[in-house]
Parts: C-alpha cells; structure tokens; sequence
C-alpha cells in the first residue's frame, strides 16, 4: 500500500578497503576531468553528447526502472540524458561514467549528487548505477562501483558516500553490501519520489 512505498532506508560503511590513510580533507581536491578509470574487465569513461540515446533507452525500460520510478516517455528520457551530459561536463570531477567492456555499453556507474544543483555538497553524494538487463547478474555494478569508491575516497577525499536502493531490490542491496555499506536508516521521501529506498553511507575512516 501507499505507506509501505514510503520506507526507505539509509547504510554506512568504512572506506578502509579503499585507502591505506585517512584522508586529509584541508588537502585541495582535483577540479580536472578524470575522463577514464579502469578495472580488471572494464573502461569507464566520463559521457559524451552520443551517450544520450542510451541512456534515455534505460529511463524508458520498466525493468531496469522498476525499484526506481515510473519509466519516462522516450521524449522525457532523452531531455533527462541530454541535461546530465550538460551537467557532467560542467562538474567533471562527479557525474557518470559509461560501462564499457571494449564491444558494448551495459550501462552507466556514478558518483554524483542526488539532484542535477550547481553546487553540490561533497557530504551528499551517491554511489549509484544503472545497466541493461541481460547484463545483470555478471558482478559488473560491483566491479565498476569499487572502482568509483576507490576513486571517491583517495582521489577525491571524500568524507562519505550514499548508496540508495528500493528495499525490495535484492540484487542492488546485495551490491552495496559486498561494497561494504552498512545500514543506517530509513527515509521517507528520496529524490523528489515517495517509494521504499535503501540508502547506505561509507564514512571516511577516523
């Protein structure tokens, strides 16, 4: 019912996996494009203008957006697309990355504010991914994930990181889990949408 799709709720974890020291956060953060980031089967690479029709195409498919919202309309889905390359290349240090496996591109991995602002608060950012379905279940979100930890925690020196998932989204929960995001709590409203949301922090090491 109703009330029921208003329950999220919100993880933390500790980054030790991803740093040998805690971060120092009077040091200056990068304020350049890291344009590529790699892992052991995948190039992430920061979005072009040509990324637009996909990512509109995963708005619109109601599996990948089950757990999320209501699928946007193809023309809705490209205007959102359109206007998150625009911010990536306005803030290149946050944004999304697309997944790419040197043949195809199942999707996108991010590091990014909840909503598209100016200024967004390095304390409220979001781990967050999104990929076709016939990619699910190969451990890409986690491999692609680790990767943008590891570059949030060092590179960026970040204090935290959000992780946001439906509570009934088993397999997005089991992701943030093996990235080590612990619960927090939950939280009524995420994102301007009013669903059952897990969100999970990873807190800089004390």
């Amino acid at each position: 019912d109703r009330q029921d799709v208003r329950c999220p709720r919100l993880l933390s974890a500790m980054p030790s996996p991803f740093l040998s020291s805690t971060p120092n956060p009077s040091e200056p953060r990068p304020k350049e494009a890291v344009n590529c980031l790699t892992t052991t089967r995948f190039q992430l690479r920061r979005l072009i203008p040509d990324d637009a029709s996909w990512l509109a195409a995963l708005d619109t498919d109601p599996d990948v957006m089950r757990y999320i919202r209501e699928p946007s309309t193809p023309g809705q889905a490209l205007a959102d697309a359109q206007a998150r390359i625009t911010w990536d290349l306005l803030h290149p240090t946050l944004g999304l990355w697309a997944i790419e496996d040197g043949t195809t591109t199942p999707g996108w991995v991010g590091l990014k504010p909840f909503n598209l602002c100016e200024d967004p608060d390095l304390y409220e950012l979001e781990l967050g991914f999104r990929l076709i379905p016939t990619s699910w279940g190969q451990g890409i979100a986690h491999e692609a994930g680790a990767r943008i930890l590891e570059y949030g925690f060092k590179d960026l020196r970040l204090p935290r990181i959000l992780g946001v998932a439906h509570i009934e989204n088993a397999a997005s929960n089991r992701v943030l889990a093996k990235l080590g995001f612990l619960f927090e709590r939950r939280i009524e409203h995420w994102n301007n949408y009013e669903r059952t949301t897990e969100q999970s922090t990873l807190p800089a090491a004390q």
